[in-house]
């Protein structure tokens, strides 16, 4: 004689409440005929943060500010795409001896000494270099918070005849 699968899915589940499911058992597995605890395991939250890292940000009413630290992912870049546009920025993160790091932008005709130039913003010589800035901050909303107004290196831990200065890439930071 051959059954229904409706028969035999009404019979299955009338048999489920005889097998001595309890209310606990979200919180218990079955093995060997043997109840075992699981842990219950709370995973937090997904974070809508891509970045680790927070920024120094100009405060409200602050002009210039001095601080002393090193330069890393600095990055020479032409303002616009236009051909006729020859002006360019170097972009850079100064990471700051007493606080947070500032991402900061200098601007390619800016009057630093060569050599100064040169060293701080050498990817070889990236976290080497410590030195004096002064910033302010930026004029306008942007990828970076300031703008370097004058750098003076105060001690040099790059190796002696390090590369040159970056080439310019793209538009914008």
């Amino acid at each position: 004689m051959r059954k229904s699968p409706a028969l035999l899915l009404a019979a299955t589940a009338l048999a489920l409440p005889a097998c001595g499911d309890d209310d606990e058992g979200a919180d218990t597995t079955r093995t060997g005929g043997s109840a075992t605890d699981v842990p219950t395991v709370t995973m937090p939250p997904p974070t809508t943060s891509t970045s680790t890292e927070s920024y120094r940000r100009p405060a409200s009413g602050e002009a210039q500010l001095e601080v002393t630290g090193t330069v890393r992912n600095a990055a020479l870049r032409r303002t616009s795409d236009e051909p006729s546009d020859l002006a360019q920025y170097q972009y850079f993160v100064i990471v700051d001896e007493q606080g947070p790091p500032l991402r900061v932008a200098a601007a390619g005709d800016l009057a630093l000494p060569p050599a100064a130039r040169e060293k701080l913003f050498d990817a070889a010589c990236e976290n080497k270099v410590r030195a004096r800035f002064k910033v302010a901050p930026a004029g306008r909303p942007s990828d970076y918070d300031y703008e370097l107004l004058e750098a003076s290196v105060l001690k040099d831990d790059c190796a002696k005849g390090g590369g040159g200065s970056p080439e310019p890439s793209g538009s914008g930071y």
